[in-house]
C-alpha cells in the first residue's frame, strides 16, 4: 500500500475493503495541501518563483522552487516544506473553456517498463 506520510508522522484514517488497504493523510497534511493546490490560481500572471510571494497566499515556511505557466496557460508550482520533509507538485486544473479544450488534445503512451510478455503495465 501507497504511503503518504513518513513513519515517525501520524498517520490519519485508514480504510480496508475489496483486498485494499488505504491510507488517508492526516487533516493538517491534506488542508495544506488544499491550500497549494488553491494557491497557484492567484499566481497567474507571474513568470518565475522570484514573483511568487509567500505571504499570504502560500503557508508559513513552504518553498517554491519552481513556477511557470505556458502560452497554453498550463501552470505548475514546486514546492517544499523543509520541516515537514515534503516536496509538492501543483498544477492548475480546468478551470475555464480555453483549459478544457487543451486538457482534452491528449496522446496515450506507454509509460514505464515493458513486462516480459511486451505489455506496458502502466498504460492507461
Amino acid at each position: 500500500s501507497s504511503q503518504f506520510v513518513r513513519d515517525d508522522v501520524p498517520r490519519g484514517a485508514e480504510v480496508e475493503g475489496a483486498g485494499a488497504n488505504i491510507q488517508f493523510p492526516p487533516y493538517n497534511y491534506t488542508k495544506e495541501l488544499v491550500v497549494l493546490s488553491h494557491a497557484i490560481y492567484h499566481y497567474r500572471g507571474l513568470k518565475s518563483c522570484t514573483d511568487v510571494t509567500p505571504i499570504p497566499i502560500l503557508p508559513p515556511k513552504v518553498q517554491c522552487h519552481m513556477y511557470e505557466r505556458d502560452r497554453q496557460d498550463t501552470q505548475v508550482m514546486v514546492l517544499s516544506h523543509p520541516e515537514k520533509e515534503y516536496v509538492a507538485v501543483v498544477f492548475a486544473g480546468t478551470d475555464d473553456f480555453r483549459n478544457a479544450l487543451t486538457d482534452a488534445d491528449i496522446i496515450t503512451k506507454p509509460f514505464g517498463p515493458m513486462s516480459p510478455n511486451g505489455t506496458y503495465e502502466l498504460m492507461p
